[in-house]
């Protein structure tokens, strides 16, 4: 997208070392540094994500996959339980590769 060296770095560094958790029914997770996909909890984040995503249109799926502000679906659909199961495994592969190099 053609960002300049000192805006990758800031926006790669913006929500580094934010501690997130989980609470369910008054019980809080740990507070723990998330080391893969996108923070979240500040005004940048959609922004950030959005950059980042964008070069899943390249990514080869046999599934569909549907984003919304920060988050994204990924839907198959078959009669046969075997065909969905190996596209399953391979789409989660190629998606987690994906993952991997953004």
């Amino acid at each position: 997208m053609g960002f300049r060296v000192v805006s990758h770095h800031f926006l790669e560094s913006h929500p580094m070392d934010r501690k997130q958790y989980t609470s369910v029914h008054g019980h809080d997770s740990e507070q723990e540094v998330p080391h893969v996909g996108v923070g979240q909890g500040s005004v940048l984040e959609p922004l950030h994500y959005s950059l980042y995503v964008h070069t899943l249109k390249y990514v080869n799926l046999t599934s569909k996959y549907f984003m919304f502000a920060n988050d994204t679906v990924l839907v198959l659909s078959s009669h046969d339980l075997e065909q969905i199961q190996g596209d399953i495994k391979s789409d989660f592969n190629l998606y987690h590769e994906w993952l991997l190099l953004i």
